[in-house]
Order: C-alpha cells, then sequence, then structure tokens
C-alpha cells in the first residue's frame, strides 16, 4: 500500500463571490473513492475523477479541506497510478501532483489525504 499526505495553503480573494473550484484527476483507467469534508462537515463521496465547486471565496476564507482518496489498482498489467488535484477561482491556480508512480504489488492500494487551508 502507498501512501501520500499533502498539504495546501491556497490564497483566495476573501472578499469575492467567485466560486473556488476543486478537480480531481484519476488517471490510468484505475477507480478511486474521495471523501471530502469542510472543517468537520461531510461534502460527501466521490467517485474517479470529479469537479466540484466548493463554495465561494468569502465562504471559505479560514476554512480547511480534507480530502481522503484511495485510488484500486484494477489495471494489474501496469499497476500504474496517477492523481492530480487543480484548485481554481483563488489568487492563481494551484496544480499539485499527488501521485504518478507504479504501485509496488499487483492489485494494490493508495491511500492520499490532502489538506487544504483557504487564506
Amino acid at each position: 500500500m502507498l501512501t501520500q499526505s499533502i498539504f495546501i495553503v491556497y490564497d483566495i480573494i476573501n472578499e469575492s463571490e467567485n466560486p473556488i473550484i476543486l478537480n480531481v484527476e484519476i488517471g490510468f483507467g484505475q477507480i478511486a473513492q474521495s471523501l471530502l469534508f469542510i472543517d468537520d462537515t461531510s461534502q460527501g463521496t466521490k467517485e474517479n475523477s470529479f469537479e466540484l465547486i466548493i463554495g465561494k471565496s468569502n465562504e471559505l476564507i479560514r476554512k480547511e479541506l480534507s480530502i481522503f482518496t484511495t485510488i484500486h489498482d484494477i489495471q494489474t498489467d501496469t499497476d500504474k497510478i496517477y492523481m492530480k488535484l487543480v484548485l481554481k477561482g483563488g489568487k492563481s491556480d494551484n496544480i499539485t501532483e499527488i501521485f504518478n508512480t507504479v504501485l509496488p504489488q499487483p492489485g494494490g492500494l493508495a491511500h492520499a489525504q490532502v489538506r487544504i487551508i483557504f487564506i
């Protein structure tokens, strides 16, 4: 099993009503499930790649978005996994590659925990 923890500080325009958009890309034909929380409130579960409006800038200031993603290796001929996170709507876009690697064993799992603080 492969694990990764990432911490991001995302600079938003705190008086703006601009939407903050999260895009999670899962690659190489793998499947994934993500749990999302803002502070301690569940925002639901998403599967595979997805795009989501997290909220407005002025509503997210000083809040924390937590994303817990598990990727399942169903392409055991390559065992490659890929995960990229993109945040848009703040002062600039944030692009973070979480995984781009080969799992150590066929049919394995990868877990990512991402914490994003909006300032």
